[in-house]
């Protein structure tokens, strides 16, 4: 009966250690998308500020208004993913039980995609009163150019990470 009971402690130590050494690497994967965002938005700001190359007086001003604005967008980004997150998990339970629910958190994402139009219609004219009118053609240029050049990069390294271009597995997590 010792022996049982000793194997039994041994199995469950070994199965803890392993739930550890999980709970580490999901810990360490999370930390690296966090340090590599960071470092995709510093890389953003440095790059901005140089392509507009604004006085160090008007960089400032620049560099607290796009912060705030940053900060906003990706609040109202947050929500948005929770509220898609919510979503799909109610339209895969039983979505003809709770068409209440449903139909609430479709209104909240209209909501927040009104609030996130509305946010960038104020940075732009925030931006228009604090930028002349060539520095706010760069910023325009700018925003959406790199936009599109994080697109392409996320592509390739999604795609270098399937080890391919194989089509079939796009949207597989979102169901689609």
């Amino acid at each position: 009966m010792k022996k049982t009971n000793k194997s039994k402690n041994q199995t469950l130590l070994i199965f803890l250690i392993l739930i550890g050494i999980f709970s580490l690497t999901i810990n360490n994967i999370s930390f690296a998308k966090k340090k590599n965002m960071e470092r995709l938005k510093t890389m953003k700001k440095v790059r901005l500020l140089e392509y507009l190359d604004l006085n160090p007086s008007k960089s400032d001003k620049f560099l607290v208004k796009f912060n705030e604005y940053e900060q906003k967008h990706e609040n109202i980004s947050m929500e948005i993913r929770s509220n898609i997150d919510e979503l799909r998990v109610v339209l895969e339970e039983n979505p003809s039980k709770n068409t209440s629910i449903i139909k609430d958190n479709v209104g909240k994402l209209n909501k927040l995609h009104n609030d996130m139009m509305k946010l960038s219609q104020d940075e732009d004219n925030d931006m228009k009163t604090l930028l002349d009118e060539v520095e706010y053609a760069k910023y325009i240029v700018f925003k959406m150019g790199f936009r599109d050049m994080a697109m392409e990069k996320l592509e390739e390294y999604r795609e270098k990470m399937r080890g391919g271009d194989d089509n079939s597995k796009r949207g597989a997590k979102r169901g689609w």
